[in-house]
């Protein structure tokens, strides 16, 4: 452990100093060889090796040795297919536990070269604006990967929002540069890791520029406002015929505007645009309102009177009869959409003869005992109303003369008297 975590190894063996120097040189030598062979050396026949004949070393020793060439970066350790970094803690396990030194795998260590280093470092400049870089390659390694891996993070957050608005600008190259950085992190050997980086520059260079406005954005009041416009649009346009012609040049340029591949420099807009829109919609709300009430009224006004006429119908069922019509009067009140308010404005005819048509039904039902003391209850001799449907003012062709008005109104009077034999009439 004090190897693993030491800056100075001198005193292990590296550099000037003499301690450990040959021993360190037999196990260097050693995996050298076997790996120009393009074997495997695994740790355990290292242990095996020089535990034997003719050098008996204790495996604590041969740990600290591998240990010490790994920490003074000669050599590589991975474990199956991933390379060791870091983490003294888990290295010291992997080189002590017997169970693990079939796995643990010693290479030489091959040095990123001094153009991948430029490389790296002129990237870690230019597209991360970073300055304090180091030269030794295993920090180099150490400053990337946290820059990535922190990239990584910020990247997969912003991926997730995709899902509760499609319309977020960026997503085509977010995830683009969300396979690449999860390409580059798989890497676990940080010379192949740099070399990586060193190859793909222009490509993570490209990425980089691509995405910064998309993650400026998100990281901007500007994601707020775009996404309140986005939740509002649907209802703008279910109620665009209520605008007036500026609010109607505002929800087209609303839309033109959610739908640029970049449009941060319009964002500013939207608000401008949404204030227009609800400012035209409440005005024509106001009216909608007064001309529904006035008409509800007057159709409610118009069914009290016939209930009125009618002193057999139970308090119950004029309750009943009402019920329609307050509901509709607490909908409309709670409104603020134009649409369902013209919606429940065209539906008050309908409710109206609804309501006609309910009381003649029940009138039909209601009977009363005989005057003459009889057994059998009758009927009440009391008409009800009915209200007229516009279909049946349509004519079957067109009226083009005297004698076609004549005709039309004949057969008009026709189908209304037939009405009147059983109620009376509201048009």
């Amino acid at each position: 452990m004090r190897v693993l975590r030491s800056d100075d190894l001198e005193k292990f063996g590296c550099g000037k100093s003499e301690v450990n120097k040959r021993a360190l040189k037999e196990v260097l030598d050693y995996v050298d060889i076997r790996t120009e062979k393009n074997d495997n050396v695994v740790l355990k026949e290292v242990k095996s090796r020089f535990s034997g004949k003719p050098y008996g070393w204790k495996e604590m020793t041969i740990s600290g040795l591998v240990a010490t060439l790994f920490a003074g970066e000669d050599i590589k350790l991975r474990y199956q297919k991933t390379t060791l970094q870091g983490n003294p803690e888990e290295i010291a396990r992997y080189l002590t536990r017997k169970d693990d030194a079939e796995r643990v795998i010693l290479e030489i260590r091959k040095p990123a070269g001094m153009e991948i280093i430029s490389d790296v470092k002129s990237i870690l400049r230019d597209v991360f604006d970073k300055t304090a870089i180091p030269d030794k390659e295993k920090d180099l390694f150490d400053l990337c990967h946290e820059i990535l891996t922190e990239e990584m993070r910020n990247i997969d957050k912003i991926a997730g929002k995709y899902a509760e608005e499609k319309r977020y600008p960026g997503e085509k190259d977010i995830l683009a540069y969300e396979k690449f950085l999860k390409s580059l992190l798989s890497i676990t050997d940080p010379s192949q890791f740099l070399g990586k980086i060193s190859d793909d520059k222009d490509v993570l260079s490209e990425l980089k520029e691509r995405v910064s406005p998309v993650m400026r954005f998100f990281g901007s009041p500007q994601v707020d406002i775009f996404r309140k416009v986005a939740r509002k649009i649907d209802a703008f346009k279910r109620n665009e015929q209520f605008l007036d012609p500026d609010g109607k040049f505002a929800i087209k340029d609303i839309g033109r505007i959610l739908d640029l591949d970049e449009p941060y420099s319009e964002i500013k807009n939207l608000t401008g645009h949404e204030l227009t829109i609800e400012s035209s919609l409440k005005t024509s709300l106001e009216n909608l309102k007064v001309k529904f009430f006035e008409k509800l009224n007057s159709a409610k006004s118009e069914v009290e009177d016939e209930l009125g006429h009618h002193s057999v119908l139970s308090d119950e069922f004029k309750l009943s009869v009402m019920r329609p019509f307050e509901k509709l009067e607490v909908d409309v009140t709670a409104s603020n959409e134009c649409s369902f308010v013209k919606l429940q404005l065209d539906r008050i005819d309908g409710d109206q003869r609804i309501s006609f048509e309910e009381i003649n039904k029940q009138l039909h039902v209601i009977k009363e005992p005989p005057a003459d003391g009889g057994d059998e209850p009758v009927v009440p001799a009391t008409r009800g109303t009915t209200m007229i449907e516009p279909a049946i003012f349509r004519s079957v062709s067109v009226i083009r003369t005297e004698e076609d008005l004549d005709s039309y109104i004949k057969e008009l009077r026709t189908k209304l008297s037939a009405i009147l034999k059983d109620s009376n009439i509201k048009v």
